[in-house]
């Protein structure tokens, strides 16, 4: 007999007898652990809950933030539109449908019921409303200007090209001008016939308001309960002329966020704004819930219906706090006398925000099966035991020497088959026998070592498509005689899609320099696509002879082609002439080129009149010039990655920092301005990434 045998046998002869003595107290203290395992759970299970709900908030708070985005997007590309228009001549044969096109028997094209546009019925259950997706409506008030109307009736068409881009929660985009005139796309009639917007809360509070939110507030057409975003019309002059802006169904948008089942009926997401009582008190009023939708409309909306109130009145101070500062954030409150694991974020800019609830009795209820378990195993185990105390001495000196071997030799090879991977082999395999935990490691383990080398192969691609698109991006400034050029583009991913070229229309001269600035919709890998495609169609139609604007109207019209619905490029070229001072520039939908004159200390713009690349394919694009060029005179084109950068408060950079930057730093070079911006876009950021590409081009006109 081996020691190793004699020693056993020794411990198992000396263990017998304490063993049965050992069982009762071991069943005490097994339920006793039961309890502590069940309290650490819980208090675990609600540690992990608040994570989940509050990686939830963050997930649907950025949600809304990016709709937002979108949603602010299509109103600056909209204002533009609508400026041009008005500040033009009306189109002969113009066609204003006024809302009696839009009723029963109305004359207006593609009227149809919509399910979307709900109102209450004769009963209050929900009913469709007749609408026009192709044509908007036109309301003029009694003292309102038909010539306005007449301008923007050619909206429609840019109107049902942005559409299909737009969230299906979006309910109305509509056009209100102080002279009279109310556009609202789809079209409908189901307001009366002079309708003056001028004095609905919506436009009163737009007059007031500093910021691009709207309100939430109740459709007069519909009843229902509204959020959106707004944007100012201004006339040549700079004087404001009227409001557009969008906005969407309250419940609809809270509708994408629910919570899966495992939370149980009772928990929910409200969509939340803060307001105040006739006392000035804040608190939270309830604009959109799961049961809303349910409901029959009413013709008050659910605006002021419902608060939401914690039972202790500093829990509620709290939520409203964080809502009011846009922060996100988790606790425990009671909620009708139910505790409740709360989650909790506003959105920046906004009074309003997400609360989601769930009750802590779901959460706790696992623990409470984790303790029946415990107890139920004891008693399991003591009833066990005292029969089988000889038995499992005598089989556990066997297992123990038959199935060390057993258990360690897969252990040691799976540990093995890791080493190999640690040094770098990934076509390793470890073997997998048996249906035990350590063949579910092993076949886990076979699993992850292929997706690891695709994972490597995938890093591998981007670093590529990285280099690539490094790669069509200028590798330095042109030298051109009267001219100091600087440009410079840094991508918040491994691939962007905004872009800068230096082009040669025609045959270039001494002392002339040709540029384009872009930026595509979004970042990532589709832009950085799309942004290849119309550098090469940029490229390509610059080489053939042709004036700037025939040659975007060309590109503009090869690239709808390509791109899909909601996705455009906005462009600025910009041609300058050193000798004879003149600079001539397309806009399409890009912000104005950026004009600083140091002798006069004054800053003016060269702004475009069209719309992005990819809206309408036949759209006819125009050349705009001016005789503005003089030494020291500096020129700054850039993307929205510029002054929309935002940091860690949810401020924006801004345009006035941009220029206090370009003054400070005039007497430089083009680099050294450049580089001053750059500088300053990362001091206001601080620890904060990047949310968008950064581009710029900086010109500075040097000395005859």
């Amino acid at each position: 007999m081996s020691i190793r045998a004699k020693l056993l046998l020794a411990l198992l002869l000396a263990a017998l007898i304490p063993l049965v003595f050992a069982a009762a107290a071991g069943y005490q203290s097994t339920v006793r652990l039961g309890r502590r395992v069940a309290s650490d759970q819980r208090e675990a299970l609600l540690r992990d809950a608040e994570g989940v709900l509050s990686g939830l908030m963050r997930k649907n708070i950025s949600l809304l933030e990016q709709e937002a985005q979108v949603y602010f997007a299509t109103n600056r590309v909209l204002a533009r539109e609508v400026e041009r228009l008005l500040a033009g001549p009306a189109p002969e044969g113009a066609e204003v449908r006024g809302p009696a096109a839009f009723r029963e028997g109305g004359s207006a094209p593609g009227l149809a019921e919509s399910g979307q546009h709900v109102r209450a019925g004769p009963g209050g259950e929900p009913s469709p409303s007749l609408v026009s997706f192709q044509t908007p409506a036109f309301y003029i008030a009694p003292d309102g200007s038909d010539g306005d109307a007449a301008k923007l009736a050619g909206v429609g068409v840019t109107l049902r090209t942005m559409r299909p881009a737009l969230s299906r929660s979006v309910y109305w985009q509509f056009v209100t001008l102080e002279s009279g005139v109310h556009m609202v796309y789809p079209g409908h009639g189901l307001l009366p016939d002079g309708y003056d917007a001028r004095t609905s809360a919506v436009y009163e509070r737009a007059r007031n308001a500093t910021g691009a939110g709207s309100p939430p507030s109740i459709d007069p057409a519909t009843g229902q309960t509204l959020v959106g975003v707004l944007h100012p019309l201004v006339d040549p002059s700079g004087r404001r002329i009227g409001f557009l802006g969008l906005h969407a169904r309250a419940d609809a948008m809270v509708g994408e966020f629910e919570l899966g089942a495992a939370w149980g009926e009772d928990a929910e997401t409200y969509f939340v704004a803060l307001e105040r009582d006739a006392a000035g008190e804040p608190g939270i009023s309830i604009i959109a819930r799961r049961s809303y939708a349910e409901r029959a409309v009413a013709s008050q909306g659910f605006i002021g219906v419902d608060q939401f109130r914690a039972d202790d009145p500093a829990d509620t101070r709290a939520i409203i706090d964080a809502l009011a500062s846009a922060g996100l954030g988790t606790r425990i409150i009671g909620l009708g006398g139910e505790p409740m694991l709360c989650a909790y974020g506003g959105l920046r800019g906004d009074s309003i925000g997400l609360v989601t609830v769930a009750p802590v009795a779901s959460v706790a209820a696992l623990a409470g099966a984790a303790e029946a378990r415990v107890h139920q195993a004891a008693d399991t185990q003591l009833a066990r035991v005292l029969g089988g105390v000889l038995a499992l001495g005598v089989l556990m000196s066997f297992a123990a020497w038959l199935g060390a071997r057993r258990i360690t030799r897969p252990i040691a090879s799976l540990a093995g088959a890791i080493r190999r991977v640690s040094e770098g082999d990934l076509e390793v395999r470890a073997a997998v026998r048996g249906r035990d935990e350590v063949a579910v490691l092993a076949g886990a383990f076979n699993t992850m070592v292929p997706r690891l080398r695709d994972q490597m192969r995938m890093r591998q691609s981007l670093d590529l498509a990285q280099q690539v698109q490094r790669g069509l991006l200028p590798a330095e400034p042109p030298r051109v005689r009267g001219f100091d050029v600087a440009g410079v583009s840094r991508y918040c991913d491994e691939t962007g899609g905004d872009y800068y070229d230096f082009l040669g229309l025609d045959q270039p001269a001494p002392g002339r320099l040709t540029i384009a600035v872009g930026d595509v919709t979004g970042h990532g890998v589709a832009a950085a696509l799309l942004m290849a495609t119309a550098r090469a169609l940029i490229r390509m139609r610059s080489a053939l002879p042709g004036e700037m604007a025939e040659r975007l109207s060309d590109i503009n019209r090869h690239l709808a082609g390509d791109v899909s619905p909601g996705r455009f490029m906005t462009l600025m070229l910009l041609s300058l002439e050193r000798g004879s001072g003149m600079a001539r520039w397309v806009g399409a939908g890009h912000d104005p080129v950026i004009v600083y004159d140091p002798a006069r200390d004054a800053f003016s713009e060269l702004a475009g009149e069209d719309i992005p690349l990819g809206v309408e394919a036949g759209w006819r694009f125009r050349e705009c010039e001016a005789r503005v060029l003089e030494s020291g005179l500096v020129l700054v084109l850039g993307t929205d990655g510029v002054w929309e950068a935002m940091n860690a408060a949810g401020e924006l950079f801004g345009k006035e920092r941009l220029r206090t930057c370009i003054r400070d730093h005039a007497a430089g070079s083009a680099r050294a301005i450049a580089d001053a911006v750059l500088r300053e876009i990362a001091a206001f950021l601080g620890p904060e990434a990047p949310g968008d590409d950064v581009t710029m081009v900086v010109i500075k006109v040097a000395a005859d």
